[in-house]
């Protein structure tokens, strides 16, 4: 990705400018709970900003994650959009992508409401995961109260981690208006321009257009066809995963360039890699039909 994105930029005409990636990692549950998670990604966004070693302005960063860190990349956009966890005064970045991302915690819990027959995530799988990341681990049989089941150590309690999670009741922390993303609207993430990326063939897939209609015109969505969860994590081996990575590259350099975005498309990336307008969200054609 890092490559690709250096492509586009020295294309362009920007040579001088040198793509550095900053990898988050994360503490993973159930080692920690959230928003401890959350609290990270804001902390590497606001050191990104502060060092000096490769200076940066936050209209020169792209933030991007998948799956589950596709929700963290929203997340994030609704601190900064919020102010939480120190970040009042922090601009957002040039772009954001999410490839993927896993919009609802409380479906998840809710176990066997996805169709997984063409994905390789299981409903089982879902469950938890989303109980271990919001409560530690998955509850016991007969268990009626998850409050009992949150695994806090004292240097995740930061008087904002207590805001954050008193929120919603601790039973409830599924609906947690941080962690969760229905419903939105197109300024629930300071107007940052998105790329969405999803596999015609996921599970997820329902769930991300229903949040493309939400968000509308500050996303652009981009379906690729018979493709599965967070697919270009093998590109190497599947075509349309290098496509949806050059597409990427394409729409951050042109963030980072000031150029129009395609914001508002919704787009179906055929296997040989040509694009037309995603029939459930076209509603242009819909209407007309």
């Amino acid at each position: 990705m890092v490559a690709e994105l250096q492509d586009d930029l020295s294309s362009a005409g920007w040579a001088d400018v040198k793509v550095v990636a900053f990898i988050l990692d994360y503490t993973l549950a159930p080692q920690a709970i959230l928003p401890t998670q959350l609290e990270q990604a804001v902390e590497c966004y606001k050191y990104i900003l502060s060092q000096d070693r490769y200076p940066v302005e936050a209209g020169d960063i792209v933030i991007s994650g998948d799956s589950a860190g596709g929700a963290l990349v929203l997340s994030l956009l609704k601190c900064l959009n919020e102010g939480a966890f120190g970040c009042g005064p922090l601009a957002g970045p040039a772009c954001a992508h999410t490839v993927s991302p896993m919009l609802s915690l409380s479906r998840s819990l809710a176990r066997g409401s996805y169709n997984f027959n063409r994905d390789f995530l299981s409903n089982c799988l879902l469950w938890y995961s989303a109980s271990c990341a919001l409560y530690g681990r998955p509850s016991r049989p007969g268990e009626k109260h998850r409050s009992s089941r949150a695994r806090v150590t004292g240097e995740t309690l930061s008087l904002e981690w207590r805001r954050i999670r008193g929120r919603v009741s601790e039973d409830k922390q599924d609906e947690n208006p941080m962690f969760t993303f229905t419903p939105v609207s197109r300024a629930t993430f300071g107007r940052v321009p998105i790329l969405v990326q999803a596999g015609g063939s996921e599970g997820f897939l329902e769930e991300i257009l229903q949040f493309v209609k939400m968000t509308d015109d500050v996303v652009t969505l981009e379906v690729y066809e018979d493709r599965f969860h967070i697919f270009p994590m093998l590109s190497w081996i599947i075509p349309q995963g290098k496509i949806a990575i050059k597409r990427w590259a394409s729409f951050s350099s042109s963030a980072l360039m000031g150029k129009p975005l395609p914001l508002g498309q919704h787009l179906a990336v055929c296997p040989a890699g040509s694009v037309k307008p995603h029939p459930q969200l076209d509603w242009d054609t819909a209407q007309s039909g």
